[in-house]
């Protein structure tokens, strides 16, 4: 299975699972991009995006394609997993786990 299959996957998941799924791929991406010292403008121009694309994607404006996060992933040095990981609240569990 290639990347972009898995993100195809990864992205029903959420749609299906997260009363706000694109929260968890914004927050992931803000995240990553903290921990790396990464700034929007770098991540845009890394990406070949202006800076304000990149914000509209971490506030919400637009949401990523399935196709997009691979690329994001790699230009971040994350696997595209990483910007899918789902997040639970403290005390539930993954009904498939």
């Amino acid at each position: 299975m290639d990347d972009y299959q898995r993100a195809r996957i990864f992205r029903t998941y959420l749609l299906s699972h997260s009363a706000d799924p694109n929260a968890d791929v914004r927050d992931n991406i803000k995240d990553i991009m903290a921990a790396s010292g990464m700034t929007q403008t770098e991540l845009a121009r890394k990406r070949g995006m202006t800076r304000q694309g990149i914000n509209d994607v971490l506030i919400g404006k637009h949401v990523p394609v399935a196709k997009s996060l691979v690329p994001l992933a790699e230009v971040l040095g994350v696997d595209v997993c990483d910007l899918l990981a789902v997040r639970r609240p403290a005390g539930t569990q993954d009904e498939y786990a």
